[in-house]
């Protein structure tokens, strides 16, 4: 967290699925920073993500999804490029 300095206190991992990676990692930061309320941003957002906490809770709608419905969801995004 570089507001303080220290590890972020709540989310383990988080990772986005949008058109450009510039945009997913910045979501995906954005997610982690924002410690608890994490989840509930990262639906806001409206992208495709999967995130963990430090007690091994998972959530976002690809978290138990199989690896194709990630490239799925972006495909239909792109137009199927």
């Amino acid at each position: 967290d570089p507001r303080s300095g220290w590890p972020v206190a709540r989310m383990a991992s988080v990772s986005v699925v949008a058109d450009l990676c510039v945009v997913a990692g910045s979501v995906a930061t954005i997610g982690m920073l924002a410690d608890a309320d994490g989840p509930a941003w990262l639906a806001a957002s409206g992208l495709a993500h999967a995130w963990t906490d430090v007690d091994g809770e998972v959530g976002g709608a690809l978290a138990n999804a199989p690896p194709q419905r990630a490239c799925a969801a972006r495909a239909q995004r792109s137009g199927g490029r």
